[in-house]
């Protein structure tokens, strides 16, 4: 099995080593306090699944880990939700399989190059006298080429580049040895100070299907994780070469971007290919004017997708096919005609008015009074719809560290997975989550059972392996609670429509199930429901450590050994600390504590009896009471380390002390021998 060094825990954990100790003893495992330690696997395991060291920052869940983890659902709500207006709610989220083109081309190009001495030396001669001939030009550089050969093989190689025609057949500078003169390109090139080279160059062209605007095409889908369609398309997407210019301009500016000299003067297709991006798209409808708009989302960037949300919305055929599929692929849910309660109309003129003075805010410029107006807003928010109470529910996860309590009549696979991984991070740094559900509502066979099989299956899972998770069925209910006690907000509670743990808000849904739930201060009446939810809890944990003990006690190992009595004292320790500390199970959790020490009293008796017989054993058999100098010395230690270990059991220790005295007077092999040799040594000296 594998060990674990305590001086690599200790960093991991940027804790005390005493505080590691501690927390292993509590949980039955006894160590040595020293870094090079090494504790075992299950230790190891109890320690990452329950310990939060009090010399650690809370809150330290690693931020990419725990977003890799997050449902696909609460991060296109989270994108969402920071993109949304006041005056919008979220209507539901499909996925959408964006479908484009990518073409492959070879181009032939011009590209701008500096000029060298000469050619910035003859242009600006050419500018000036606008007409010369090689004689003429060398003769004001200092040549002369009528009567120095070498002078004009200089001049010749000088003027060859300039006069060399482009690919569309035009030169920089025209005409032959007797007069030469800039052309109007030659001009332009010339009061830039370059000129310029031809080279061939392949490049791609992405071209969107489902927008008519291709210029952002490659910047708004090549980020995106896409399948390729195995269909090859051989028909050229660009009209002309003016087409692809204008493309290239934004998607390939190395290929064409006349601004800076980059022309592209033709191309040849080479192959084009089909590609999809599975994408989010999410709908959003304008209270205020009953609109509805759409957001497109990105899971693999994590980010929302302007252009291509852009695109969506103007494409009403596609919105009007997504918003029926949403219905569609849940034939429970239909397009709500119900008429707006009161209360409902009032939460939105109030958005409405706070809407009005953010729009107020940016016709102004005054951009630094938004931040403090959406936190206020965000603050005094009350009332959360379905949509709103997940991220709600995943915020309270992140930001507290305390009691939480989730009251749910049913819990389903589904929606509890998903639940899950806020509720291990949270365990993880140290806060404690209580669950409860509800009671069979029928005791008829046919009845569905309010916890189904794989739930319950985490349920005592999780239940084993942290410390501070608990859950329990409580007698028939129908409401949903959150409770959050002891945090640094106060008592607050949650309540409301929203069955927390069995549904989870899904894609392809419209209008789903808009449960509503509410926010509120903690009174007396949440006090005494929870007191009862409470005592039900201690009970069931308090009886269920009791009936461990009893096992334990009535059923030990056929041999008692140190580690079956610290199973024995560890019984409960971090797991009933939240009911030892309530006047309510004062007298209950003492006498469970008394329980558990008279027991491990009884069994430690017989431990230290048995090690007593057995050392007395191991004295009566050792031949002649005769032993060598370290064999003795070494049974002297371990027995003495045995009793230290009992000084509380006095009258054992009485027994010990006989089995000590034996111990003590078993002669060592060799000894007269030894002190005959001494007495010879000392006559030579």
């Amino acid at each position: 099995m594998k060990q674990y060094k305590l001086s690599r825990i200790q960093k991991e954990y940027n804790c005390k080593l005493s505080e590691l100790i501690a927390f292993l003893s509590s949980n039955g495992f006894e160590y040595e306090e020293s870094p090079n330690t090494e504790i075992s696997e299950e230790a190891k395991k109890i320690i990452d699944f329950n310990f939060n060291s009090k010399s650690r920052k809370k809150n330290t869940t690693k931020k990419g880990k725990a977003d890799a983890n997050l449902p696909i659902e609460i991060k296109i709500l989270e994108a969402v939700n920071k993109e949304k207006l006041l005056i919008e709610r979220v209507i539901g989220f499909t996925d959408f399989q964006w479908k484009y083109l990518i073409s492959k081309y070879n181009g032939e190009c011009t590209q701008p190059i500096p000029f060298n001495t000469f050619d910035e030396v003859i242009c600006e001669i050419l500018l000036k006298g606008k007409e010369l001939s090689l004689e003429e030009i060398g003769k004001i550089i200092g040549l002369d080429t009528e009567n120095d050969p070498g002078a004009y093989e200089v001049m010749t190689k000088a003027i060859k580049p300039l006069v060399e025609p482009n690919s569309d057949g035009e030169r920089m500078v025209d005409g032959d040895d007797s007069i030469y003169w800039l052309t109007p390109l030659g001009k332009e090139y010339a009061e830039k100070g370059y000129k310029y080279s031809t080279f061939s160059r392949e490049f791609e062209i992405y071209w969107d299907i489902i927008g008519d605007e291709n210029l952002y095409a490659k910047e708004s889908l090549s980020g995106i994780k896409s399948v390729r369609n195995p269909v090859e398309i051989q028909v050229e997407p660009h009209k002309s070469i003016e087409q692809l210019q204008s493309i290239a301009e934004i998607q390939a500016p190395e290929i064409h971007f006349p601004k800076k000299g980059f022309n592209l003067v033709s191309a040849s297709h080479l192959s084009t290919s089909g590609f999809q991006a599975k994408v989010w798209v999410c709908f959003l409808e304008n209270f205020r004017d009953n609109s509805t708009r759409t957001i497109v989302y990105d899971e693999t960037q994590n980010k929302i997708c302007q252009r291509l949300s852009e695109i969506i919305d103007s494409r009403i055929d596609i919105k009007d096919e997504l918003l029926e599929r949403l219905i569609l692929n849940d034939e429970s849910v239909s397009e709500t005609t119900e008429q707006k309660t009161s209360e409902q109309l009032d939460i939105e003129k109030q958005l409405i008015a706070q809407q009005g003075k953010i729009d107020e805010a940016l016709e102004k410029e005054d951009l630094k009074s938004i931040p403090d107006l959406k936190k206020e807003i965000e603050e005094d928010k009350i009332h959360f719809n379905t949509l709103e109470f997940e991220l709600e529910l995943k915020s309270l996860f992140e930001r507290t560290c305390e009691d939480v309590w989730i009251i749910s009549p049913w819990i389903r696979k589904r929606a509890f997975d998903k639940r899950l991984v806020f509720i291990k991070e949270y365990l993880q740094k140290g806060g404690k989550v209580f669950i409860a559900y509800s009671k069979e509502e029928s005791n008829e066979s046919s009845a569905s059972s309010m916890v189904d099989e794989e739930s319950m299956t985490k349920l005592l899972e999780f239940d084993k392996t942290y410390n501070h998770f608990y859950f329990s069925e409580l007698p028939q209910f129908h409401y949903k609670n959150v409770w959050l006690r002891n945090s640094a907000e106060g008592k607050i509670y949650y309540n409301g429509s929203f069955n927390i743990l069995s549904f989870f808000v899904n894609q392809n849904q419209k209008y789903v199930r808009q449960e509503k739930m509410a926010k509120h201060n903690w009174n007396t009446e949440t006090e005494d429901e929870y007191s009862e939810v409470f005592k039900i809890f201690g009970v069931k944990y308090i009886n269920s450590f009791i009936e461990v003990l009893n096992q334990m006690s009535q059923n030990p190992p056929s041999i008692i050994d140190q580690a079956f009595v610290k199973r024995m004292m560890a019984i409960g320790n971090e797991k009933l600390k939240p009911f030892e500390d309530s006047e309510i199970f004062k007298d209950e959790v003492e006498n469970f504590k008394k329980a558990k020490a008279e027991n491990a009293l009884y069994f430690r008796k017989e431990l230290f009896k048995s090690e007593i017989e057995n050392y007395r054993r191991k004295v009566s058999e050792i031949p002649n009471n005769k032993l060598p100098r370290a064999d003795k010395s070494k049974l002297v230690k371990e027995f003495s380390l045995i009793r230290s270990q009992y000084e509380d059991l006095l009258e054992l220790q009485m027994l010990a002390f006989e089995v000590q005295e034996s111990i003590e007077n078993i002669t060592v092999l060799g000894k007269k021998f030894h002190n005959h040799n001494n007495k010879r040594r000392g006559k030579r000296r």
